[in-house]
């Protein structure tokens, strides 16, 4: 049971998943396919090390300034402007044709 369920299974199945269960039996093949997923592998973390360091450089900063209540990005104040849209009051193409009676009320 405790074959089945091992550190080294669990290894061998996750690295090499064509490795046969049998202990001893491992092919010049497989060894192969050791070796490239070896090399995938550390390429992949490399990857991700650069990928890492490279956030870490161009990553910003968002304060709330409290005392001068005012937002702060990259230590520069930072203004936010909310605005807000409704879709009826967009204007149309029929708008033109709504125009006299908004010069007749002063709108």
């Amino acid at each position: 049971m405790s074959e089945r369920f091992g550190p080294t299974l669990l290894y061998s199945r996750l690295f090499d998943p064509f490795a046969s269960s049998q202990k001893g039996s491992v092919k010049k093949e497989n060894r192969k396919m050791d070796a490239e997923q070896q090399a995938i592998f550390s390429n992949f973390l490399l990857f991700l090390l650069s990928l890492s360091l490279y956030r870490a450089e161009t990553a910003t900063s968002f304060e709330i300034d409290k005392v001068n209540h005012q937002f702060l990005l990259d230590v520069n104040p930072f203004i936010y402007l909310a605005r807000e849209i409704h879709y009826f009051q967009i204007p149309t193409d029929n708008s033109m044709e709504s125009a006299p009676v908004k010069q007749k009320f002063n709108c």
